[in-house]
């Protein structure tokens, strides 16, 4: 999350219909989550979209953007 906070555009940026947003993978018992996020450059921060196993985090997300 460190990472998140200080540099958010050293994740790199999805494609197709999530191309605003950007994620961070990570594993908890072996199983892939994903943090899904987007930077509103406007108002100087990041907003996470979704935390969850990696094919539902990016569901998820495309639901919310």
């Amino acid at each position: 999350m460190q990472d998140l906070a200080e540099k958010p555009y050293s994740f790199g940026k999805k494609k197709g219909k999530r191309k605003s947003c950007r994620a961070i993978g990570f594993k908890v018992k072996g199983n892939a989550w994903r943090l899904v996020f987007r930077i509103i450059e406007a108002e100087n921060h990041v907003e996470i979209l979704s935390i969850a196993l990696h094919d539902e985090a990016y569901n998820s997300a495309q639901r919310r953007i």
